[in-house]
């Protein structure tokens, strides 16, 4: 039923998103309180362009102390590492994302894929489940808008609803794998015990299938749809957990911190997932795959 209810509501929200859509300007979007989960956490006003601040700066900052199992990095280490995550090598460093994000998400930048009504923010802690008519109620729409750039709209809840399970973001001390970590001039090889659970995986396959691809084809049909828009999703998707909370382990200079050095080195990890391309498939490239609407006859279950 709840898988259902979801699969309605991905339908339904593709459907009002591409009715809704219309050129914007960059201003519009601008204007629009969705930025504050995005750009505005990768700046700081009256910063130079092009100068990371707010909680990019301060979450990451260079003096910080991460501590994952069995190794113990400063921020400033972290960001310059490249990273191989259960085998497969990407091509950029935590550092690359962050500025491949402060570019590729800037108001003017999304733009381009002109505006939609949307809530903005419908993680599942927005999101009423009613067994009595088996749906799904949105609410509390701080974030929403007429003019949301179409390529944000749905950031927040494929990334939370979806890849922010099992527990290492929400529920950290409930974390069951056992991630590694081995740091070797320069590369950090990790393997991370993680994959996505059954519902989050049926997720998945719905929201790529009911909801991306008929909106990317819909922008596409539109001359809406920006040459870099696979750049701008991972860019959307990896801001999700690096600036919602702090990723860095409590400790006694971070007691506040709900994060556990496993649960921060996975969440990390598949953050650069996100950001990154592999030089080999994963779950983050195939989503891309399936949901480009240039490809043909995709194969949804292997996802």
């Amino acid at each position: 039923a709840l898988r259902r209810a979801q699969q309605e509501l991905d339908a339904l929200s593709a459907t009002l998103y591409l009715r809704s859509w219309h050129p914007i300007t960059g201003q519009q979007s601008a204007d629009e309180p969705i930025h504050q989960l995005f750009h505005h956490r990768l700046t700081t006003p009256d910063q130079p362009p092009g100068t990371l601040g707010s909680r990019a700066t301060k979450f990451f900052a260079s003096e910080r102390t991460f501590t994952f199992p069995d190794a113990t990095l400063t921020g400033h280490e972290l960001l310059e590492l490249h990273w191989v995550i259960d085998g497969i090598r990407y091509d950029r460093t935590l550092k690359d994302c962050f500025y491949n994000a402060l570019e590729n998400l800037s108001p003017e930048a999304v733009a381009q894929s002109g505006g939609v009504v949307s809530h903005g923010d419908a993680h599942n802690a927005n999101v009423w489940f009613n067994p009595n008519t088996t749906s799904l109620t949105l609410f509390d729409p701080a974030f929403a808008g007429r003019h949301i750039p179409a390529l944000l709209a749905e950031i927040k809840a494929t990334f939370h609803n979806i890849f922010a399970h099992a527990d290492w973001l929400y529920h950290s001390a409930e974390l069951k794998t056992h991630p590694e970590i081995r740091i070797s001039n320069g590369t950090a090889f990790v393997t991370t015990n993680w994959s996505l659970p059954p519902l989050r995986q049926a997720f998945l396959q719905d929201k790529a299938r009911l909801l991306w691809r008929p909106l990317l084809e819909g922008l596409a049909q539109r001359d809406a749809l920006p040459a870099n828009w696979r750049e701008t999703i991972r860019s959307g998707l990896f801001c999700c957990p690096t600036l919602v909370m702090d990723l860095c382990a409590r400790s006694e200079e971070n007691p506040k911190s709900r994060h556990t050095p496993a649960s921060s080195l996975t969440g990390l990890a598949i953050a650069l997932m996100c950001g990154a391309e592999p030089e080999s498939a994963d779950v983050i490239s195939r989503f891309l795959g399936t949901i480009d609407p240039s490809s043909t006859m995709p194969e949804w279950n292997d996802l």
